[in-house]
């Protein structure tokens, strides 16, 4: 206990309070380096000790096996806990993606599985997790709103149950895709729309200086401008850990050369674009002008995809190529009304690897090309038809809505072709609950650079990185951008001048 922070030790406490009361969701906030996984690793300690089962998870894959590397227990993906994977079942309800095609792709979706008794769940980086509703347009999961299927799961809206759930997470990162807030770390939010008891505690003091101090010096200095609400003169300082790429130096050239050194690196952006054009002269630099993939290359799955064995990839997974194959093509006539298309869909059968719960796991798949070397960050709607005519045309036997069909469709690899992008260069929204040894980041983006969102998405890039940072950019080179305030508006007081006693939440508020 001696080895704690005071943040630490405080939270510690309440999660005894919580343990013993009537409140059925904590939330656990911090941000990076503040020790939010030393927290996670005391309580599973503390549950194991007192033979109270708990479940550990993540919403991505790595994320995943990251939490369960650190703490030394067992961790799931979200999906893989809550969904049932044993068979598809048609949405007999309206749609609720709003889609004007519903009646020529009937919407499928995998069963959330009931809560079986009492329960402690723990999910971590739940900044991530979103309540807003997602389908592919013909497959969703369960109620397509992952937090409420999430909540319904765990037990604890169930008055003959005493589940728990504790979310963990960085309240400082970017929220969801289409959110404005991160909903699982939001009291309110959880009141209000599950109708119980809420805790939660904040971890504010840095803890981790071990790997890169510098790093963590720059994310400090993000967070603090966040919870004060003052943006200001932002500014990256050039420290161990963090440097800046000058005029002149090639982004290219500086990322493969710790490439080539075997270094995990990754370069974030903030658009689909910017990503394809770095990821195609990384390949160009690599392999030539247009190069087919190799093996050996890495490749970040953009679709959830459920295998029979039970494994989902989740959109954000990263897998390695360990086989390829020879490509082909097929080609789709569909009829929309009185006017009929023609669609080519291009395929390629690949071998994979990537992390599992108990170890690598290899499948072969096949995979659809066309997103992978395309622009989008998502097949076309014209494309995800195809591929549902395409299916219906080879199973003419089967009929429509029928259990057998369904239970084809969920394993027809060509429906089901993975949809996949290269990944030396990823947005910064899915680089989140990801972690790599050297970063790129290029600070570029479409926010608006006095706006909290932005702070926010330079803040998730500048702490995906665990050993050095580099700054595609000198615009925020020791503050030589000054950005404009308006006028009146207060400067950050230096914590060094802070009154011995005041709260640090209190302090950062004041600006």
């Amino acid at each position: 206990m001696n080895q704690l922070t005071h943040d630490q030790q405080e939270i510690l406490k309440k999660i005894e309070q919580f343990f013993a009361g009537d409140d059925r969701i904590f939330l656990l906030k911090g941000s990076a380096g503040t020790g939010k996984t030393t927290m996670i690793r005391l309580i599973t300690e503390v549950l194991q000790k007192n033979d109270l089962g708990f479940s550990l998870m993540a919403p991505t894959g790595k994320a995943a096996s990251v939490i369960q590397a650190r703490t030394g227990h067992p961790a799931r993906t979200i999906h893989s806990c809550i969904y049932s994977f044993d068979g598809l079942e048609e949405v007999k309800e309206d749609s609720k993606s709003n889609d004007d095609d519903d009646d020529v792709t009937p919407l499928y979706k995998f069963r959330t599985r009931d809560c079986s008794g009492t329960s402690i769940s723990i999910v971590d980086e739940a900044s991530m997790v979103s309540n807003n509703y997602s389908d592919s347009g013909i497959l969703r999961f369960g109620s397509g709103y992952l937090l409420d299927d999430l909540i319904s799961y765990s037990g604890i809206l169930r008055g003959d149950l005493k589940s728990k759930i504790i979310f963990v997470g960085d309240p400082y990162q970017l929220s969801p895709v289409g959110s404005a807030r991160p909903v699982a770390l939001d009291a309110g939010y959880m009141r209000e729309n599950y109708r119980v008891g809420v805790d939660e505690g904040e971890l504010i003091t840095p803890v981790r200086f071990g790997e890169s101090p510098g790093i963590l010096k720059n994310a400090t200095f993000l967070r603090d401008r966040l919870i004060s609400g003052v943006i200001g003169n932002l500014l990256i300082e050039e420290n161990e850990g963090c440097s800046f790429l000058q005029a002149g130096e090639d982004v290219v050239d500086s990322y493969l050369e710790a490439f080539d050194q075997g270094l995990e690196a990754v370069m974030i952006s903030s658009t689909n674009a910017d990503t394809w054009l770095y990821n195609t002269s990384v390949r160009d630099r690599l392999y030539g002008f247009e190069a087919p993939l190799r093996r050996g290359e890495k490749l970040m799955i953009v679709q959830n995809r459920h295998f029979p064995n039970g494994v989902p990839l989740l959109n954000g997974d990263i897998v390695t190529v360990k086989k390829v194959f020879e490509p082909f093509e097929r080609t789709v006539r569909m009829k929309r009304g009185k006017k009929i298309f023609t669609e080519v869909l291009h395929f390629r059968k690949i071998e994979i690897e990537f992390p599992g719960s108990e170890g690598e796991i290899s499948v072969p798949v096949l995979m659809i090309e066309d997103l992978l070397f395309g622009k989008d960050r998502d097949l076309t709607r014209n494309q995800m038809i195809a591929l549902y005519v395409d299916f219906i045309q080879r199973h003419k036997h089967l009929k429509r809505k029928s259990a057998e069909f369904a239970k084809a469709l969920m394993s027809d690899e060509f429906f089901n072709a993975l949809r996949v992008k290269f990944c030396h260069a990823i947005t910064c929204h899915k680089a989140q609950g990801s972690e790599w040894g050297e970063v790129f980041v290029d600070p570029v983006t479409y926010h608006n650079s006095l706006s909290r969102e932005y702070v926010r998405w330079l803040y998730t890039a500048v702490t995906r990185s665990r050993l050095e940072l580099i700054m595609m950019s000198d615009r925020f080179h020791n503050g030589r951008t000054r950005l404009s305030l308006e006028e009146g508006t207060p400067e950050l007081v230096p914590i060094q001048e802070v009154v011995a006693g005041s709260g640090p939440l209190e302090v950062l508020k004041t600006g």
